[in-house]
């Protein structure tokens, strides 16, 4: 093959390869890679040339010049004479049979790769121009005997494990265990316990696509296990012993996350059941021929700065006032779970090399420290703190390895290899690791004693664990347990409650802990390494700089998805009663915040906000410390949107603490709200700057949050869309992204520490002077949205695919509003008298523009702007109604907006008269009585109070159809009206005018009673009370108007005439209310005798209008229903008051209703009985 080499292709003659001779070149070809298939699929497979040959072998088995095909688990014998046609690829020619047509057609398979054996060996020291020597050869075939006994372990390994792997196998061993499981006690049942585990753990674990099975199972394991002690010590004793590679494997190589949870799920049903038993052996030594108890305690011989101080805070708890423990052998505990956490405790060794996967093992440590205040002690006392320190700040932690409790040999190993080593730098560009459970368990064990003062004394760091004896680390107190009680709190926190000055109940504290204090009166204080270390500001820092991670695992405890949470925590436990720990913290969150985007800040704003709610002697201090960190934090970021409104959103949440109508409140949450009010100048500064719009939303947001809320913000938008009910929870100072902020273990208060917020009428006049001329400013961005929303519209396919955000800047109406309520509004705006005047006629072009957006489904039918708009409307004209007139009515209103020189388009009708406008504002939301109660209300009665106060808005409201549509489609309507300020607001109001004005009166009777006498209001599936009250109205109205002209009675009579019918219709709807009366006359509403009051009042006011001789003749031409009607009045005549006022004997109103109802009854019976027998003309 020399020419085909780079020096036969030169064709030189290097003097430095003579010594190659033309054997140096020849090859033989030893194999063959062939591919079938095309170039994006298809198959490989090799053809092998046997090298050489054992002459002890037949030559036709196995001899030289042998070929073989192996293709995936076939091997077959080749024929090496077809080598070319089998892998040369190309074409291939066939000849169809008989004298067909001959084709071409390309082959589907060529070789990949060919591998060539040089003839001649040679041994090369080094890649050099000198003459190598000839190697010689002489390799002989192996033993078949050995390779055959290779194959057959190999296929009986496959087949056990297709038969292990099967789900066949798994169902019936899963079938038999649970059949022998049924019985609670038992051999068989331990039996089948043990095979299950084994079947899972072993078998399971490894398969594939077998979640369901796997989780049932580990939910029977999980049952078993919970009522069985026996197998639960088992089970730990085979993990701590011959079974270890388990946890390892599981913990530390399992790539699968669920079941590494599911796992630890049910080491925390294990860890519950044997808690309880295991106890009083967790500081035993097992008996090894030497040491069969514990050692004494010595004061001298052991390290103080890793002790462990218990304070007994009752005399009768124990003789002494204190005691001290020590650190402690895990590895050598009598007790089986002691051993077995020991056991995991050792895993941390390798956690840094494995960081992609270690989340489980803290959390399973820290399921075994929440079972209970002695599991948490243990943990301390096996120098776990600071393990986890050391693991949590990797290259950055300054922990010395002999600080550290370790086995012994793995001890002095670490020692070694921490001399001098780099460590293993845990997370990569792409990934950091989840350190979410570590930190869990770190807060739990923190949280478990006080901290150690760190101004009473230094931490000696020079001492080294590693010279500690063994008979220095087992301690037990003198009773022979360590039932122990703890509280967490700074050390200043337990000198502040011997004297009398601190409450624990404050205190961040764990449930298991504050239980044993209230029981036994026992505090624990830790050791002061592990304090110094565990609250250095190095660490600190660390878990301030800490991002949320987004993939965390969804079925994980919702404690663990908090990393905010979990850090908060433990700095509320190390600043309490600590002020200048307090002031540490602010100073590195502050400047977290200065220098970091949004979310790599997020944690330490989070801590900020949790440090407001420290309750003890500091907590003023600690405020105006944290309430100026947030400030400088909104001044160094004034040009950057996300971290604004991450603050601003931390702020106004801190502020909806305050319950709806609350005039007190706790005193952290008083203080708080104070330093806001008070410099509130520096959160409006902002908005004069350049920042976007929704920072100013949010900023005014926050504003209206510092006002007293009067409703709830669920009673809103109950039944609408989920926008809708952000938009209803937005219009009470609610905001999602708040809500979302998770808040950190806040201990109820009792109310007799609450304290009275700032006085509202204060607060409500800094707001009004910071607020009332950002007007101009709101409306401006409020009109742009129009173009913004076209400008996106352009670029979308489908018009109308997104809504113009209907709940910008409502909060400033809304805010401003308020303020104008209460006995000092009219004295906020007396130094601007044309205020009104000018903030009107700016804002009602923007007004209108909402209005239009509406109208084109721009906006939602929802407009919760609009409605405040409409509200704040209805405040300035009820404050003064002749500069809110005059600015309606200013045709110069348009200059200020987009709007100048135009018309609104309604309906195909250009409008530009304003109190037209004004009645065709579009403000229906549909099936949202919440929104209609709430806005369409104030929109009819802006309306009415116009109207009263300007004779041209008066005839508009008269002659315009929107209030007899409001009227039909709000009161009259039954499938829609609900009583409700908008259905008083409308029913009162068209009350008023029927009885001032005929025109309306009228118009008003034939929407009731239509001309055919078909389709009135009265002839409904149940009594219109509207309807009745209205027609009362209606004719009262008419006769009371008409004394002097009794023939001058249009609606009377038209009720009278025959096409009408009215006598029927109203003797129908008598009939069913009273009727509905006697059905329930033990429980008879108000509304039903009211309805039955209007019914015999309404015949009253038509038949006193006739004479004799007419009342006759409707009896009997037009009136069939006379004698049923005649039966009802005997029936009520005839009614005790016991049944008119069963269950409802203090109801007054009901009463005197009873009275009316009785006392016209009698009058008409008297009437109809005289008018059937006389002619003359009643008096």
């Amino acid at each position: 093959m020399k020419k085909y080499t780079k020096e036969g292709l030169d064709e030189t003659n290097n003097s430095d390869l003579s010594w190659r001779g033309d054997n140096y070149y020849n090859y033989t070809l030893r194999g063959v890679l062939v591919h079938t298939g095309t170039a994006d699929s298809g198959h490989y497979y090799s053809l092998s040339h046997v090298r050489n040959y054992d002459s002890t072998q037949p030559s036709e088995s196995h001899g030289e010049g042998s070929w073989f095909c192996f293709n995936d688990s076939v091997v077959s014998p080749f024929d090496p004479s077809t080598l070319e046609i089998s892998t040369f690829g190309g074409l291939n020619d066939s000849n169809n049979i008989g004298q067909l047509k001959r084709f071409d057609s390309t082959k589907s398979y060529s070789a990949y790769l060919l591998i060539y054996d040089r003839v001649d060996q040679y041994e090369f020291d080094k890649q050099i121009s000198a003459e190598p020597k000839k190697m010689e050869m002489n390799v002989k075939s192996p033993d078949v005997q050995i390779w055959a006994e290779g194959i057959v372990k190999e296929n009986l390994r496959h087949a056990k494990d297709q038969i292990l792997f099967s789900p066949e196998y798994g169902a019936f061993v899963t079938d038999v265990c649970r059949a022998a499981l049924q019985n609670s006690q038992g051999p068989s049942t331990f039996q089948a316990m043990e095979i299950l585990t084994f079947h899972l753990i072993e078998n399971l674990l490894h398969a594939r696509d077998r979640n369901a099975e796997i989780e049932n199972i580990f939910s029977t394991l999980c049952s078993w296990y919970q009522n069985n002690l026996t197998g639960c010590l088992w089970l730990l004793k085979l993990l701590s012993g011959s079974h270890k590679h388990w946890m390892e494997k599981i913990f530390l190589h399992c790539y699968r996350p669920e079941i590494r949870m599911l796992f630890t799920n049910l080491l925390e049903v294990i860890f519950q059941k044997s808690c309880p038993s295991e106890r009083k052996e967790y500081y035993s030594l097992r008996s090894d021929g030497s040491h069969n108890e514990l050692d004494p305690y010595d004061d001298d011989s052991f390290d103080t700065d890793s002790e462990v101080t218990v304070y007994f805070t009752k005399k009768e708890t124990a003789t002494n006032s204190q005691a001290k423990l020590k650190r402690v052998q895990y590895w050598k505990s009598k007790s089986i779970l002691a051993f077995f956490i020991g056991k995991v405790l050792s895993l941390l060794d390798d956690c840094e090399v494995h960081w992609r996967r270690f989340d489980q093992i803290f959390d399973c440590l820290a399921k075994f420290a929440n079972c209970g205040q002695d599991e948490a002690i243990f943990l301390i006392r096996c120098g776990t703190i600071l393990r986890l320190v050391d693991l949590y700040q990797g290259e950055k932690g300054n922990v010395l390895p002999g600080l550290i409790v370790r086995p012994p040999k793995t001890n002095d190993t670490h020692q070694n290899e921490g001399k001098g080593k780099t460590r293993f730098k845990m997370g990569d560009r792409d990934k950091r690791p989840n350190f979410l459970p570590l930190l869990s368990l770190l807060s739990t064990l923190i949280c478990s004693g006080t901290l150690y003062d760190e101004n009473d004394s230094e931490v000696s760091d020079s001492d080294s664990d590693s010279s500690r004896g063994e008979e220095e680390i087992f301690f037990a107190n003198k009773t022979g347990t360590s039932d122990f009680s703890n509280c967490f709190m700074t050390a200043n926190g337990l000198k502040a409650h011997k004297t009398g000055t601190s409450d624990f109940s404050n205190c961040f504290m764990t449930a298991n802990g504050l239980k044993r204090y209230q029981m036994s009166g026992v505090v624990y204080e830790l050791p002061r390494r592990d304090s110094f270390y565990a609250t250095g500001r190095e660490i600190v820092e660390t878990m301030l700089n800490e991002v949320v991670p987004h993939n965390i695992y969804k079925d994980q405890p919702p404690h663990h998805h908090n990393l905010s949470k979990i850090v908060s925590r433990i700095a509320c436990h190390i600043c309490f009663e600590n002020l200048e720990k307090t002031l540490i913290i602010c100073a590195l969150a502050q400047r977290i915040i200065k220098d970091r985007k949004a979310y790599e800040s997020a944690v330490a704003i989070q801590v900020l906000k949790s440090l407001i709610h420290i309750k003890d002697k500091h907590m003023e201090q600690r405020i105006e410390s944290v309430t100026t960190c947030m400030f400088e934090g909104l001044e160094a970021n004034a040009e950057y949107e996300k971290e604004l409104l991450l603050l601003l959103g931390a702020m106004h949440g801190e502020l909806l603490h305050r319950g709806p109508g609350s005039k007190r409140g706790p005193k952290d949450e008083v203080c708080f709200h104070a330093i806001i009010v008070n410099d509130l100048d520096k959160i409006i500064s902002l908005y004069g700057q350049n920042i976007a719009d929704s920072v100013k939303h949010k900023i005014l947001g926050l504003v209206k949050s510092l006002l007293m809320i009067k409703k709830s913000p669920l009673s809103f938008a109950k039944s609408e869309s989920n926008s809708t009910k952000m938009i209803s929870l937005a219009y009470f100072g609610y905001n999602l992204q708040d809500l979302d902020f998770s808040q950190v273990d806040d201990n109820s208060v009792s109310q007799n520490d609450w304290c009275d917020y700032m006085n509202e009428e204060t607060v409500k006049d800094k707001i009004f002077s910071a607020l009332k001329n950002l007007y101009m400013n709101v409306v401006d961005v409020i009109i742009s949205q129009r173009s913004e929303y076209f400008i996106v519209q352009g670029h979308n396919s489908i018009l109308n695919s997104q809504l113009i955000d209907s709940s910008t800047f409502f909060e400033y109406f809304a805010a401003v509003r308020q303020c104008l309520s209460g006995p000092g509004a009219e004295k906020r705006i007396q130094c601007d008298k044309h205020w009104i005047f000018d903030v009107t006629k700016y804002i009602l072009p923007a007004f209108w523009e909402i209005d239009n957006g509406g109208r084109n489904q721009h906006r939602s039918p929802a407009d919760i702007l609009k409605g405040e708009i409409i509200m704040f409307f209805e405040r300035l004209a009820q404050l003064n109604s002749n500069q809110f007139l005059h600015a309606v009515l200013d045709g110069s209103m348009y200059s200020s907006s987009s709007l100048s020189g135009q018309s609104m388009n309604i309906a195909g009708k250009n409008i530009s008269d304003p109190i037209t406008k004004m009645m065709e504002v579009f403000v229906t939301s549909n099936n949202n009585f919440d929104y209609n109660n709430t806005y369409m209300a104030h929109f009819y009665s802006l309306l009415a109070l116009l109207a009263e106060k300007n004779n041209n808005f008066s005839n508009s409201v008269l002659n315009h159809e929107n209030w007899k549509w409001a009227l039909r489609a709000f009161v009259l309507n039954q499938n829609v009206a609900k009583p409700g300020r908008l259905y008083n607001v409308i029913l009162l109001n068209t009350l008023k005018y029927v009885e001032d004005n005929e025109k309306f009166r009228n118009s008003i009777f034939k929407t009731l009673i239509p001309n055919d006498g078909k389709d009135s209001f009265l002839e409904q599936s149940s009594p219109n009370s509207a309807a009745l009250k209205l027609l009362n109205s209606i004719f009262d109205s008419e006769v009371l108007h008409n004394e002097t002209q009794p023939n001058n009675l249009f609606c009377v009579s038209t009720f009278l005439s025959g096409e009408c019918g009215g006598m029927s219709k109203i003797s129908a709807v008598t009939k069913k209310v009273f009727a509905h009366l006697s059905d329930t006359i033990e429980h008879s509403t108000t509304q039903i005798v009211d309805d039955l009051y209007q019914c015999v009042n309404c015949m009253d006011l038509i038949l006193r209008t006739l004479s004799r001789k007419d009342v006759k003749k409707i009896m009997t031409e037009s009136w069939p229903e006379v004698d049923e009607v005649n039966s009802i009045f005997t029936q009520i005549i005839t009614m005790t008051e016991e049944e008119w006022m069963s269950n409802d004997e203090e109801n007054e109103h009901k009463r005197k209703l009873v009275s009316e109802i009785v006392s016209i009854s009698t009058d008409l019976q008297r009437l109809l009985i005289t008018a059937s027998t006389s002619e003359g003309r009643r008096q």
